[in-house]
Parts: structure tokens; C-alpha cells; sequence
């Protein structure tokens, strides 16, 4: 692919041209193409290339596999006769050296994932052991039809079609790749690309959809659909009125399966409301046998969180449990220090569900109780760790309110810096997730921002509470304010509630900044890119009441944390002014600090 690198193409159009001129003279060593659509060692001019492929295109030796030879004429006429005769030379030195056939498989698609080549089909590569977890999970047996929708390159396709299945799948993307990948392997998978699986079904049978013993599938993420798609559904798969690719298609993954579906999904999907929860309702009630949390950074590329949902079809009507897998524990992965995760412990996860086997970090939830919590499915909130046993135990022996009886939730008003073109006639100082010390008060806040008008400004003693980005983290107002503050954009503002249990606020901070509030915290944040914690799951957040003795005591204890971080501030300006005392810079003051 080294010549390709000075013509315009793309990454992914260059690793797939390349991988065409190599299958080309790999079909044409082993016999499987006419003679006079062989590569020849004299030099072929693009224009002749182009003829070629087109009548590959329509050769029956093929075996419906084609479409491999797709080929824009303006993308072979941006590569030039010495570069394609560098390339087919390279294609001969490699099927000589039998470095052509399944195993090249995995160098082209090593070559998609990579950093510089992650779009397009690049976006959905996905690590081996990945994708043997997923086809694990499904149980194939020999034989079986399997469903694969949205598997670009035929990575699921091709696991399922080695534990013996008879492959289905398409795509939304037209692309010569997986018919490549189906020469290459020497596989029957049913390819149908340029199909999208939700507005375009193509496996029907007459006006009903095909049904398939099993499906796995990874659905593209972060795709709005328009609301026609559910609105027209010809087959009856859509229950929500919804533009979520990740919910229409769950559905549709559900109307073309008859026993067991396996679907890798954005957390999104797992907490969000509207369609969402209708969603997650359904399957709670309808066969959801396992979800399976997974660490960040999984995939190429992306720190995305992703989890892997688990349904039963036959067994619909008996299951009162889900089990919960949180798969992001230390036991099961492993991380290589370049923001890249591997999930090395695949085989336990797989056989935690295969065997249902509960303990740390594995849990089994009923029905009922998943409905409880408003039929959220975030395995944070389920699995079970020797610091979730240990919080849950301290909650059962206190006396506990949920923090909505205790504090007022405000959000903040929106703003802008000053200094922007349009100024607001209103000026306050912002208190962002930044300005949230680990202990004392928050102190000085440095951004200016103008508002339309003064809403909802802080009040000493008010608790902020980031629950955006960095989640979790709090910070009490000051009891003397000199200038009007606001809360940042990330943060909510807790404002002790008249007649509550709490005559001061500095308990409940000292509350959400202890181990127990930490990890309550951590078990309620959700989100996929950015956590997030959402109000109505804060609001039920549940706290120790404290005792008037235990409220005297954290008011002094906060006292003396704020006396030590003045003390340490001291310490501090004392550390620059000794250290600005050497080589100043004349007319600056401090300049030589450090």
C-alpha cells in the first residue's frame, strides 16, 4: 500500500484498492479467473484496469462475489501506471510468498482500524477477543442460520460462519470489502451491501420479514433516522416513534430472530427515557438474560462505553432475572498505557453468563426490582464489588433519607463570557467543576460571565455538585460572598431545604465527599462519551441521617479542613516569594516565581 500513499485516495480507499489488485492476482495464481483477465507482467494503463474489473464484476467463478471488484474509473485514474505497476508487483511477491488469502484479512482490516485510517468502515472494526465474546455469547451451533446486520467487515460474519452457522448479513454501505473478505476466506456468507438493514430490509420472505435462529450485531452509533423510518415500518418492528438507530435497531434485530440475540450497544442505551425506556421495558419483560458493562476504550479509537445485552426469545415468559456483568473490573481487562483497553478476560465473562455464575462483580437482579428503578439497565448500579456490598450494608444499618428531602435542586442559568460581541447587562463570576476544591470552601473563582438577567444566583452555604464530565465532585459556598457567583454549566446547586434534617450543609459535604458518597455517587452516573449523573436519579440518592451530635461534629471538622488548606496557602505563597527572590526579571514583579 506504500505507493498508494502519494495519490489522493483516502486511507480506506487506498487499503481497499490494494486489497482488490491483490485478490486479483491471488484469484488469477489460483486458476480462478479466464486467462485474459489475469494481470500480466507488462504495464497496464488505469483505463484497461477499469475494463477488467468491470468484467470480473459479472464472472459466475466468482459465486455472486463480484461486487469485490466495484471500482470508481476516478479513483483508478488518480493512480498512475508506474504506481499500479508497483502495487500488482508487490500483489505477485506476496501470493507467491502465500501471504494472500484468510490471514491478509486481518492486515487489511489492522490497516482500517488504525488511527489513520478510523472512518468510514474503519469506525467499526473491533478487537478479536471482542468479537469472540459476542459470537461466544450467541451459542452457535453447526448449521444454524445467523444474522449478522451492520457487519461491514464481516468480522461477526466470519466468526459465526467458523463455529459452523450458514451467514446473513448486510449493510447500509455499498463497498467492494466484504465480498473481498468472502473471496479471500473462501467463505459462503450472504452478502447484501448497500442494503440498510432498518429502512431496507433485503432478507424477506414474500411480505414478512426472514427470521433467523440467532443474530449478533453491533448497530452504528450516535445515527438519527428520520421519524418516517418508524412511522412507515412495512413489517410492524417499530413500537416507538423515535429517530434512534439504537433503538429501531434493537427492534429490528428482535423481528428477525427466533432464539437468542446478542447486541453490542451505547450506554445510552441503557439509561436514556422516552423510546429508550419503552425499549428496555420490553426486554426486561421479554427474554433479556445478561448485560455485560465494558471498560472504556474498547474499540479502536474511541473511549466510548459500550455494553453487550444478551436476549433469550424462547425462554421470554420464564425469566424473572437479568444478570449484570460489570466487565470494566480490573480482572477483566487490561490497559497498554496509549489509551487502548484490551478485554482479556473475555473467557470469564463468557462463561459468567454461559453459567450464571454470581459473585464479585456478577450479580442476578429480578425483574421487578429493574422495574423499580424505572427499568434502568446501567450495570453499575447492579453489579455486586466487595465496596458495593460494604456501602449497601452501611446503608441497611442508618437511618437513610433520600437527598431530595434534605436539599432544594437548582440548575444554573445560562451564560456568556464577557467581553463577547453581545453584552448581557448582568455580570457574575462562574463557579465551574474546576473551582471545586477537595476541601474547604471554594475560593475564587476567576471566570467573568454575563447573564440577561440575575436568576438563581448562589447563596453561602450552597453545595454545588458537579454532575457532568468529572461527576461527582462538590463544593460548599463561602458564608461571605463580595460578588455576585453562578453555577458553571456541569454543576447543580443543593440549597438546604427549610425544616429538613440538616440545620447546616457542611455534613451533607462531607457526606457526598466520603467513601460511601463517592461510591453512591459512581454507582448512579451514567452516560457514553462524557458521564453524566441525571437529576432523578440524584434526587433518590439516599443519605445517613446525620444525629444533631454528628452535625456538631462535621461542622468542626470542616472548620479545621478549612484552617489547614489556609495554612497550606500560606505555606505556598511563602514557597514562591522565597523562590521569586533569585533572578527576577527587572520591572516585573514575581516573575522569577515557580
Amino acid at each position: 500500500m506504500q505507493p498508494l500513499r502519494a495519490t489522493p485516495l483516502e486511507v480506506e480507499q487506498q487499503v481497499i484498492f490494494a486489497t482488490q489488485l491483490a485478490t486479483w492476482v491471488w484469484l488469477a495464481a489460483s486458476d480462478k479467473i479466464p486467462e485474459a483477465l489475469a494481470p500480466h507482467g507488462q504495464p497496464l494503463p488505469p483505463n484497461e484496469v477499469g475494463r477488467i474489473f468491470r468484467q470480473l464484476r459479472s464472472l459466475p467463478a466468482l459465486r455472486g462475489n463480484g461486487d469485490a471488484f466495484i471500482a470508481d474509473d476516478s479513483l483508478i485514474h488518480a493512480v498512475s501506471e508506474a504506481v499500479l505497476g508497483n502495487l500488482l508487483h508487490e500483489a505477485r511477491h506476496l501470493v507467491k510468498g502465500g501471504f494472500i488469502g484468510a490471514e491478509f484479512v486481518d492486515e487489511v482490516l489492522i490497516a482500517l482500524g488504525s488511527g489513520a485510517g478510523r472512518s468510514g468502515i474503519g469506525m467499526f472494526t473491533m478487537p478479536h477477543e471482542l468479537v469472540q465474546l459476542l459470537i461466544g455469547l450467541a451459542d452457535i451451533r453447526p448449521g444454524e442460520e445467523v444474522y449478522t446486520p451492520f457487519d461491514d467487515a464481516l468480522q461477526l460474519s466470519l466468526a459465526a460462519a467458523q463455529a459452523g452457522a450458514s451467514v446473513f448479513t448486510e449493510m447500509p454501505r455499498y463497498s467492494p470489502l466484504p465480498y473481498l473478505i468472502n473471496l479471500l476466506t473462501k467463505q459462503q456468507i450472504h452478502v447484501n451491501a448497500g442494503r440498510d438493514p432498518i429502512t431496507h430490509p433485503s432478507f424477506v420472505d414474500g411480505p414478512r420479514l426472514r427470521s433467523f435462529a440467532k443474530t449478533v450485531s453491533f448497530p452504528p452509533m450516535g445515527v438519527r433516522l428520520p421519524l418516517e423510518t418508524s412511522d412507515r415500518d412495512l413489517y410492524g418492528r417499530f413500537r416507538e416513534r423515535t429517530t434512534s438507530s439504537s433503538v429501531l435497531a434493537a427492534r429490528h434485530v428482535l423481528a428477525q430472530t427466533q432464539r437468542r440475540a446478542v447486541i453490542l450497544a451505547p450506554n445510552s442505551l441503557l439509561f436514556g427515557a422516552g423510546a429508550e425506556r419503552s425499549l428496555r421495558q420490553d426486554l426486561v419483560h421479554g427474554g433479556l438474560e445478561a448485560v455485560i458493562g465494558l471498560p472504556p476504550a474498547t474499540l479502536f479509537g474511541t473511549a466510548i462505553s459500550l455494553a453487550v445485552m444478551v436476549i433469550n426469545l424462547e425462554q421470554a415468559a420464564t425469566h424473572v432475572e437479568v444478570l449484570f456483568v460489570d466487565g470494566s473490573a480490573d480482572r477483566f481487562h487490561k490497559r497498554d498505557g496509549k489509551g487502548r483497553t484490551t478485554l482479556t478476560g473475555w473467557r470469564e465473562l463468557l462463561q459468567a453468563v454461559n453459567q450464571r455464575r454470581t459473585g464479585d462483580h456478577v450479580t442476578a437482579v429480578p425483574s421487578q426490582v429493574i422495574e423499580e428503578n424505572d427499568y434502568q439497565l446501567m450495570v453499575s448500579r447492579y453489579a455486586r464489588s466487595p465496596m458495593i456490598d460494604a456501602v449497601d450494608e452501611a446503608l441497611r444499618r442508618s437511618e437513610v433519607v433520600p437527598l431530595e428531602e434534605l436539599v432544594e435542586f437548582i440548575r444554573p442559568v445560562p451564560a456568556r463570557a464577557a467581553g463577547s460581541a453581545e453584552e448581557l447587562p448582568v455580570e457574575a463570576l462562574e463557579v465551574g467543576v474546576p473551582d471545586l476544591p477537595e476541601y474547604g470552601y471554594i475560593r475564587n473563582p476567576q471566570k467573568r460571565v454575563r447573564l440577561e438577567a440575575l436568576k438563581n444566583a448562589l447563596r453561602p452555604l450552597d453545595i454545588l455538585i458537579s454532575v457532568k464530565g468529572s461527576v461527582g465532585k462538590v463544593g460548599i459556598v463561602p458564608p461571605d460572598l463580595d460578588e455576585t457567583w453562578v453555577a458553571g454549566q456541569s454543576c447543580l446547586i443543593l440549597r438546604r431545604r427549610d425544616g429538613a434534617h440538616l440545620h447546616r450543609p457542611h455534613f451533607l459535604l462531607l457526606y457526598l465527599r466520603s467513601a460511601i458518597g463517592k461510591a453512591s455517587l459512581e454507582r448512579i452516573a451514567s452516560g457514553t462519551a462524557v458521564p453524566l449523573i441525571q437529576l432523578r436519579e440524584l434526587r433518590k440518592l439516599l443519605v445517613i441521617i446525620p444525629t444533631a451530635q454528628e452535625q456538631a461534629a462535621a461542622e468542626q471538622a470542616f472548620g479545621q479542613l478549612v484552617t489547614l488548606q489556609q495554612q497550606i496557602e500560606d505555606l505556598r505563597a511563602q514557597q514562591q516569594q522565597i523562590a521569586a527572590g533569585f533572578w527576577p526579571l527587572p520591572g516585573l514583579a514575581n516573575a522569577g516565581s515557580t
